[in-house]
């Protein structure tokens, strides 16, 4: 499956309207997306976490006002040049959220302007390069807003997250072989619960 250059303007309107994409299948890919909306799903794609969801690539996309959620893909997951920004209208961060997903994924250059990335995997074998959370000056959200949220599990291994920006980044619960290079906060720096083999370079 392929989907290419897709525009969905919804005018503000505080609704769920977007993309949904569920039991996405092998060798799809996604590219040139652009939604804005006012706190909507404004890309949801979702696999069935079995052989039939995998190499799955998305890449060019551009939300404003609403949250990027990917989940399910088997193995194969690449998702590269995001950017994701919330709005006045919004009143609260906007979030990048990837979850349960399995082996070989690769997430690079990621841009998050006035949210947060969250990222839930069961494999291995990951890579999350260039990803920025950016802070807006003066700003009272709480940290949780700015932060970078990489959690793994028993089955986590080879993990490598570098060229990292934000104010607050957490690498947990990742069995061996984390790989953390390049990373730049203004906060909190957590890689507590984390197995062997762990190389910290430059923080």
């Amino acid at each position: 499956m392929s989907i290419t250059s897709v525009i969905v303007d919804d005018g503000w309107l505080a609704n769920d309207s977007g993309i949904f994409i569920n039991g996405i299948g092998n060798h799809s890919n996604l590219s040139n997306i652009t939604v804005k909306c006012n706190g909507c799903a404004a890309l949801a794609v979702t696999g069935r976490y079995d052989t039939h969801s995998s190499h799955v690539n998305i890449r060019d996309v551009t939300v404003t006002g609403g949250n990027i959620k990917i989940g399910n893909v088997y193995s194969h997951l690449s998702v590269s040049n995001v950017k994701a920004m919330a709005t006045v209208y919004q009143n609260y961060c906007t979030d990048l959220l990837v979850y349960n997903c399995g082996s070989n994924m690769s997430i690079t250059d990621v841009v998050v302007d006035h949210g947060r990335v969250l990222m839930i995997f069961a494999g291995s074998h990951f890579t999350i390069r260039n990803v920025i959370v950016k802070t807006p000056p003066n700003d009272t959200y709480t940290l949780q807003c700015y932060s970078i949220y990489i959690n793994g599990s028993s089955n986590s291994s080879h993990v490598k997250v570098t060229g990292i920006r934000a104010m607050a980044i957490s690498v947990t619960k990742i069995s061996s072989n984390l790989d953390v290079d390049d990373v730049y906060i203004d906060g909190l720096f957590d890689v507590s619960e984390n197995g062997n083999n762990i190389t910290q370079g430059r923080i």
